[in-house]
């Protein structure tokens, strides 16, 4: 064995791999420990939005905020202001910060309240009331809660400030922690950041074992298997580690990343075996290996490859993890064809040498059936072979799948017309359903509608109100020739234009703290304005430190503060719509000499970040299409003939997209990125599938017989990879964590309508005119001996 070239290489690599994995483990183990998830924060610095938000939040200095209630929560609930004592105190925490630093602010509804009815303004109760509704007091006028103030240090570590929270809750209130609710991106993140990890942990090990058994299932070779299933965890854990070393955080997206690129890896090792199966009975033992090698290394390496180019396609995307994704998703699909081209064959030849050092598997000179079986479906069942019935039941599940091939070529060769009409009809509908394709990356749309979360945010927002913050921001200009009074009744008429507009369920602003402004135009009027002037100009820096107003050398900037529903079935641009038209209604009464208005807050970054999930949807997919084009241009020697060969690969995505766009499903963070990875997987079976045909063809096959011939050669295979990956995610459909599932749910849907497309959509291609004149007529020449004869009764449906 150890004169073996393909076992020692194997051998080498396999040491140096040892040697390193405490490193990859290490990082592999880090990246689960930096886990953070902010989709608002997804787009890059340069988008105005993002721009926009950053000023916002520097000027008006304002923090994560939590909303805490619990039962039995009134405005007259004395708890309220034992909770907010607790929270303001210089406590001591163990490691030496004070509560005070990690809750910098707490208002409550019993606080606010209080406030509004004391001077300067000595609000009615009603008035008060009406005034904090929505924002601390529920519809019902009594329900209410405490804001609580999140600092940047406490935002480092949800998990323990949450916990701080709802400690104090249940001492302020005696209350245990399922009558204590709580809502905040804070809450929403660390709940996304602790499934992250847990989709990981608690289900990648099992997908790996199914993966081992399938793959076992389909070589009927442990060695082979191990060898598969050893390079795919490696780049498992390698594209784990790189995370960690490249100073990233874990999120969502980047969860996907590692099922991914093992459920890839074992498909390509399959093929990779498979090949080995098919020359092992024509080469001989002796050259099986190089052999296989010769045979399938292109088709592999382009099969892997245009996977490759699939994630890197992902690069262009304008979601920083959608991007992570697609640079650290290829070195892991890349670097794990090295290593199954250096790892692999080892395992195929320390097959050899077994067969040849077993003299019950000596193969008879006379004998001319397959010392392996040839490729079919037929389970491992080498464990049992002291049971006699075992290889007539594998004769038998070989000859079905013969049988079977036999039987579809048929069925393909007479009805390609009408199989073509469907396959274009299908893809007809899907694209009248693309321009209708919607996405989220609403954090609360990464979980499941059962959440503990969720739960929360449907008992806060009943009984308090909307929970999903947008901002407006009054900019007055140096040069603006309103006063401060004039300026006071326009943030107010902007504050009720945005009251009216029906999905926004509570607004606030620094009107909301100050008294009416007089209306009267004689001296009495003139002299009330003059002194509430002086009141107000005097208010202003109460104003800065409650947040609601900022001045600079720019001018000055008011804030209004609205809420929106966490559920609202409609998108957050129509929202956004329905309110820029309402406050530019009203700025139209007034007139806007010298003001302009911002629109920022978590909604306008949720929408920018919805729209630039599409459009990278879109551009990746298109980037992807165009180079695999110009792979396949190179690969079949034409444009016309890559041109036919793309089209079985755009008719899944073609497909299951147009029908989620018809359907009104929404595209989240986890479906994006299946388009442009599933064009990658779906080109590797049409590599394959052509490989073979044009071989058939340049060895004197008529087109009907090299389409018929394809199939006994790779259509196993190919359909053998496509179960192994969905069977490979076949876990994560029952994740609780919604990318992961819907991840796993729609490559699984793109990869059946690959398989489709290229055992019927292809097929009926090549046997059309256009197919017979592009392909037939331009076989390119391929050193390598045909395949022998198929039976009969296909050969005569093929004349």
């Amino acid at each position: 064995m150890s004169h073996s070239p393909y076992l020692r290489r194997a051998s080498i690599v396999l040491l140096g791999i040892a040697l390193c994995l405490p490193l990859l483990i290490w990082g592999a183990a880090g990246s689960m420990t930096r886990v953070q998830n902010a989709p608002a924060f997804w787009l890059p610095k340069y988008f105005p939005e993002r721009q926009a938000f950053e000023e916002f939040s520097k000027r008006f200095g304002v923090l994560d905020n939590v909303l805490i209630s619990w039962e039995g929560c009134t405005v007259d609930d004395v708890r309220l202001a034992e909770f907010a004592d607790i929270l303001s105190s210089e406590r001591i925490l163990p490691e030496g910060s004070p509560l005070s630093e990690l809750f910098p602010e707490v208002l409550t509804g019993y606080q606010a309240l209080r406030q509004l009815q004391q001077e300067p303004l000595r609000l009615s109760r009603q008035d008060a009331i009406r005034r904090l509704t929505g924002i601390l007091v529920g519809p019902d006028g009594r329900s209410s809660g405490a804001l609580v103030a999140i600092s940047p240090l406490a935002g480092q570590d949800r998990e323990r400030t949450i916990s701080l929270l709802r400690q104090v809750a249940g001492r302020a209130t005696g209350l245990p922690d399922n009558q204590i609710y709580l809502a905040g991106s804070i809450i929403d993140g660390a709940v996304v950041d602790r499934e992250s990890v847990r989709v990981m942990t608690v289900y990648g090990l099992p997908a790996a074992v199914i993966s081992l058994l399938v793959c076992w299932w389909c070589l009927r070779s442990l060695v082979q298997t191990l060898a598969v299933i050893a390079v795919a965890t490696v780049g498992q854990v390698l594209v784990l580690a790189l995370v960690w070393y490249a100073g990233l955080t874990m999120n969502a997206v980047l969860a996907v990343m590692a099922p991914l690129v093992f459920v890839v890896t074992v498909s390509g090792g399959v093929h990779l075996s498979n090949y080995f199966t098919e020359q092992f009975p024509m080469a001989g033992p002796k050259r099986a290996v190089a052999a296989a090698l010769q045979a399938g290394w292109l088709p592999c390496t382009i099969a892997a490859v245009t996977t490759a180019i699939g994630t890197a396609s992902l690069t262009v995307s304008q979601i920083t993890p959608v991007r992570q994704f697609g640079i650290i998703a290829t070195i892991g699909i890349l670097a794990t064809l090295a290593l199954l081209f250096l790892i692999v064959p080892g395992a195929m030849e320390f097959r050899v040498l077994r067969w040849e050092a077993s003299p019950k598997r000596a193969l008879k000179p006379q004998e001319d059936k397959p010392a392996v079986p040839s490729p079919s479906f037929a389970p491992p069942l080498a464990f049992l072979k002291p049971w006699k019935g075992l290889s007539r039941i594998q004769q038998l599940l070989s000859s079905v799948t013969e049988r079977i091939w036999e039987i579809w070529g048929e069925f393909v060769l007479r009805h390609w017309p009408a199989l073509l009409a469907v396959c274009f009809f299908a893809s007809a509908i899907g694209a009248l359903g693309l321009p209708r394709l919607r996405t989220s990356v609403n954090v609360r749309n990464l979980l499941v509608p059962e959440s503990p979360v969720l739960a929360d945010y449907r008992w806060l927002e009943e009984r308090i109100g909307p929970l999903v913050p947008i901002e407006l921001v009054l900019h007055f200009d140096r040069n603006c020739p309103l006063d401060i009074l004039e300026r006071v009744e326009l943030v107010r008429a902007i504050e009720e234009a945005v009251r009216e507009v029906p999905e926004v369920g509570g607004v606030s602003s620094a009107a909301a703290f100050l008294p009416p402004i007089p209306q009267g135009t004689g001296t009495r009027g003139t002299i009330r304005r003059t002194v509430l002037r002086n009141r107000l100009e005097a208010r202003l820096p109460d104003l800065a430190r409650a947040h609601w107003f900022y001045e600079d050398e720019q001018g000055q900037w008011w804030r209004v503060s609205a809420r929106l529903p966490a559920f609202s079935q409609l998108d957050y641009s129509v929202h956004l719509q329905h309110i820029e038209d309402r406050v530019e209604a009203e700025l139209a009464k007034t007139g806007r000499a010298g003001v302009h208005v911002v629109y920022t807050g978590l909604t306008t970054l949720v929408e920018k970040s919805q729209k630039a999930l599409l459009q990278g949807m879109f551009l990746s997919f298109l980037s992807a299409f165009a180079v695999v084009a110009l792979v396949l241009v190179v690969v079949l020697g034409g444009f016309s003939t890559a041109a036919v060969a793309m089209l079985p690969n755009i008719f899944p995505s073609l497909v299951i997209f147009g029908l989620f766009g018809l359907r009104d499903i929404r595209i989240d963070i986890g479906s994006v990125m299946t388009a442009s990875i599933a064009l990658g997987i779906a080109v590797d079976g049409t590599v394959h599938y052509l490989t073979w045909y044009k071989r058939e063809l340049q060895g004197g096959a008529s087109n009907a017989q090299a389409v018929c011939r394809a199939f006994h050669h790779c259509a196993w295979a190919m359909v053998q990879a496509t179960f192994i990956c969905i069977c490979g995610f076949l876990l994560f459909v029952f994740s609780s964590f919604l990318p992961m599932r819907r991840f796993a749910i729609v490559i699984g849907q793109l990869l059946i309508a690959a398989l489709i497309g290229d055992l019927i959509l292809l097929p009926a291609l090549l046997l059309s005119p256009v197919g017979q004149y592009l392909f037939a007529r331009k076989a390119v020449t391929v050193a390598r001996p045909i395949s022998p004869a198929i039976p009969v009764s296909l050969e005569s449906v093929a004349k």
